[in-house]
């Protein structure tokens, strides 16, 4: 969002980290749409911007909680460290791992995204988990559903997720039902479609809205 098409800067954030992990698992991720030749073409003409960006966002981390360092989010100026981040970065970094995987790359590389993503994957149980004691990670329909997509943060069987799901219906409810006013209901409705698809009883709950 901070460049014009000739390249100038023309937005007022100089470095938005959650921008820089979904570009990534943009680019990543669109490889997993593609098999044989037409992958590979596609990984060798994106590959180096895919490595460049996994290196920033391994070394860019808060040695004091392992969570990634203070940056602008979600078109918020300032240092911040938020859930918001910490969900693009591992979205990110995880794509950069699969897409490493496909490219053969070396292992010390790999080996550091991988062990970011065990090391930020822990940060964000330690840091945000449960703080207001209600069970769930926090960031209502925003970042709190980016964990479950397209961060796929934790299994459905993991308890956690379950109930941060829940957290996060009950979140947007009043939305559809015309109680309060918001936007971008849609990335939380995707998610929790994605997550629910085999529990019959929260997807009835999920399918009228």
């Amino acid at each position: 969002m901070n460049y014009y098409a000739d390249g100038r800067p023309g937005g007022i954030f100089d470095f938005e980290i959650d921008e820089a992990g979904f570009g990534l698992w943009t680019l990543a991720s669109h490889a997993d749409f593609l098999s044989g030749p037409r992958q590979k073409a596609y990984l060798d003409k994106v590959y180096p911007t895919i490595q460049v960006t996994a290196d920033l966002l391994t070394k860019c981390r808060d040695a004091t909680n392992g969570l990634q360092c203070p940056a602008e989010e979600d078109d918020n100026p300032g240092n911040l460290q938020t859930i918001h981040g910490a969900s693009a970065v591992l979205a990110g970094l995880k794509g950069a791992v699969r897409a490493g995987r496909l490219m053969g790359e070396e292992a010390s590389r790999l080996g550091a995204w991988e062990a970011r993503v065990s090391e930020l994957e822990q940060a964000i149980v330690m840091e945000f988990y449960d703080k207001p004691g209600l069970g769930h990670f926090g960031g209502g329909t925003g970042a709190g559903a980016w964990l479950i997509w397209p961060t796929e943060f934790l299994p459905y069987e993991d308890a956690r997720i379950r109930s941060h799901s829940d957290y996060v219906f009950d979140e947007m409810l009043p939305f559809f039902q015309k109680k309060d006013h918001g936007a971008y209901f849609g990335k939380a409705t995707a998610a929790l479609a994605l997550l629910w698809k085999d529990d019959a009883a929260r997807r009835a709950k999920l399918e009228p809205v």
